[in-house]
């Protein structure tokens, strides 16, 4: 995979789902830069992610989000993911792994209550060589009861794996189900852009 890290991020609220025949790369926004070592090893403290140039925070100066830090040279650059679900107090980080060379998986989870019970679910890919994102809607668990109290529960997962350069997106979305889940596809990346080549 050359020397391009991605940042695998699976991520929970709503969503509408996605059929796209392409999806548009989003630009990180720099925010601040940093050479205080003291201010960075506080952020190191706080981090949910931390390797050797990169680490992962939820707070930034007293300001709620998600926000990536990359080592150049001796400065520090603050970037910020900017999704506002980022922000609230139902958002929740459950896991964050390593799942697999160059690839961090990062599980925030939100709810949303009203008639059934929503749990929605976010690929994000970090690309920290084009500090750049993409989102897919890869998850939804609905939980809803009937008059009778009868439980009914609808689920979607799509997972996701990149070989040559295409992402490869397997999902188990069924037709006409209502729930907001990507589906099936190869995608490549062309000129900023994840195309649907199948």
């Amino acid at each position: 995979m050359n020397k391009t890290l991605l940042i695998f991020l699976l991520f929970s609220f709503q969503i509408f789902g996605q059929n796209e025949s392409e999806v548009e790369l989003k630009p990180l926004k720099l925010i601040d830069t940093i050479s205080e070592e003291s201010t960075i090893d506080y952020l190191k403290e706080i981090s949910v992610y931390e390797d050797n140039n990169h680490f992962i925070v939820m707070d930034f100066n007293h300001n709620e989000g998600l926000f990536f830090l990359q080592k150049k040279y001796d400065i520090w650059k603050v970037y910020e993911l900017d999704y506002e679900f980022f922000l609230g107090k139902k958002t929740k980080i459950v896991t964050v792994e390593k799942m697999r060379e160059g690839f961090i998986d990062i599980q925030i989870n939100r709810s949303i209550i009203d008639e059934c019970v929503d749990i929605y679910g976010f690929m994000f890919l970090l690309n920290i060589e084009l500090l750049e994102t993409i989102m897919f809607s890869n998850f939804y668990n609905q939980v809803c009861y009937d008059e009778k109290s009868k439980k009914k529960v609808k689920v979607c997962r799509a997972e996701f794996e990149i070989i040559n350069g295409i992402l490869f997106i397997k999902s188990e979305k069924l037709p006409n189900d209502g729930l907001s889940c990507i589906e099936t596809g190869e995608f490549m990346l062309q000129g900023g852009k994840y195309i649907r080549i199948n």
